[in-house]
Order: structure tokens, then sequence, then C-alpha cells
């Protein structure tokens, strides 16, 4: 039986990129990442109480302090950062060959193309305009949707676990 491929090309847009791209992190951020953003400013704040109580030395205030603050500040700025640079990669590159089969993923864009085997897919997400294949709590591939033939989303859940 011969192995069946699907494929397309696609312009991308960067604002409609962008747009996906927030989508999946605060998706990410809810249901992939919850703990990693949420315990350490917690327990950096906790850490800051005790030493106040215990009166410690400047440096430690200073060390956990720094601590709190990036703990917060990566979220946020990731959630501020990420769509600009997708946003900017797609103005610069905004073709897309998308190939779909039954081991891989392959996207070229710039001349150079990218494959992911469908056992590093954890997850696909739709959006508006996109599919996300969520890779890990912090990449997603952006199939977009326009142009994508019949029957490609079937396709793909049928090799998402």
């Amino acid at each position: 039986m011969a192995e069946r491929t699907i494929e397309y090309s696609a312009q991308v847009e960067a604002a409609q990129i962008a747009t996906a791209e927030r989508a999946f992190y605060i998706r990410s951020l809810r249901e992939l990442q919850f703990w990693w953003t949420v315990v350490p400013p917690i327990a950096f704040a906790i850490a800051l109480f005790i030493g106040v109580a215990l009166q410690a030395a400047p440096y430690f205030f200073w060390v956990f302090g720094v601590f709190l603050v990036l703990s917060v500040a990566r979220p946020i700025l990731f959630l501020l950062l990420r769509p600009v640079a997708v946003a900017a990669h797609a103005r610069k590159f905004p073709d897309r060959r998308v190939r779909i089969d039954e081991r891989a993923i392959h996207i070229t864009t710039g001349g150079r193309e990218s494959s992911m085997p469908w056992a590093k897919v954890r997850r696909i997400w739709d959006t508006e305009n996109y599919t996300l294949v969520v890779l890990n709590p912090l990449m997603a591939l952006h199939l977009p949707k326009k142009g994508m033939p019949d029957g490609t989303l079937e396709f793909i859940s049928a090799r998402v676990g």
C-alpha cells in the first residue's frame, strides 16, 4: 500500500501568525506549564518573607529578589516577544510549503526544510487561521489552514496519540 502524503503551499500573514503564537503561548501557560509559571514566584516570595522573619543577610534578599523578578518577568516577556519574533520571521519568509506523510511533518520556509517526526508531537491545537502542532510547552509548528487540503486535520489527528 502506498504511503499517503499531503502537500500544500500557503502564504503566511504576520499578524495572523502572531495571533496564533500568542494563543499558543497563553494556552501553553494554562495547560502545559501552569506549575512552572505559578510555583516559582510563590516560592521566592515565601523565601523572602522567611528571610525578613529571620533577619537574613542583604545578599539573601538580592538573590531571592532577583529570582522573584525573573520568575514573574519570564512569562510576560515571552508573551510579548514571541509573537513579535514569529511575525518578523513571517515577513521575511512568507511562503510555506507543507508536506505531511506517515512519518513526519515537513515545513519548508526560506529554502530550508524542517521535519518533525510524529513521536515528537504532543498535541494538536486549533486557532482561527492555524493548526498548532505542539512539540513541547515552548514550541509549536504553525500549519496555515489557508490552502490546507480537506482531510488534513483528520490525517494529523490519527497520528497524534
